[in-house]
């Protein structure tokens, strides 16, 4: 029974030699588990620092963006609404050409035809001439003003 003892004392010892490397092992990743988690700890402030700092950055870049799109819209409404204008003005203009021509035309056509008939006539007498002349330029004056006010 010796030799059987004394392999059971040497698989004991084998044992117990193993149990005593994996708790080296043990101890060594139980350090290296600690170690890791302190760097983990560290990067997390770190993160937290580099979070903090940006913050501001942030805000600034969300303003900025702002005002961009703030001065893009403004642009934007400032075509269209000139584009507007320029149509209505275009709309205003051609409708008072017509109306000038369906109108006034025939009005002032007639009337300046009285004042040539008028200065024709001249020979009636001096006040006469200077009312058809006065006629004349008024209606002159009258068809240029209306001419300007309309197509200008």
């Amino acid at each position: 029974m010796n030799s059987a003892q004394t392999a059971r004392e040497a698989l004991v010892l084998e044992a117990l030699g193993d149990i005593a490397g994996l708790l080296d092992r043990v101890d060594a990743l139980a350090a290296q588990l600690s170690a890791t988690g302190d760097k983990v700890t560290q990067a997390s402030e770190r993160l937290q620092s580099q979070a903090a700092s940006m913050e501001p950055r942030m805000a600034q870049l969300a303003e900025h963006a702002q005002g961009v799109a703030a001065k893009h819209i403004a642009r934007s409404t400032r075509e269209i609404l000139h584009s507007a204008a320029e149509s209505e003005r275009h709309s205003m203009a051609a409708f008072a050409r017509a109306l000038f021509h369906s109108e006034l035309y025939p009005t002032l056509r007639t009337l300046q035809q009285a004042a040539t008939a008028c200065a024709e006539r001249r020979g009636w007498s001096q006040v006469v001439g200077w009312a058809c002349a006065s006629s004349a330029l008024a209606s002159a004056i009258l068809s240029s003003a209306l001419t300007l006010y309309f197509m200008g």
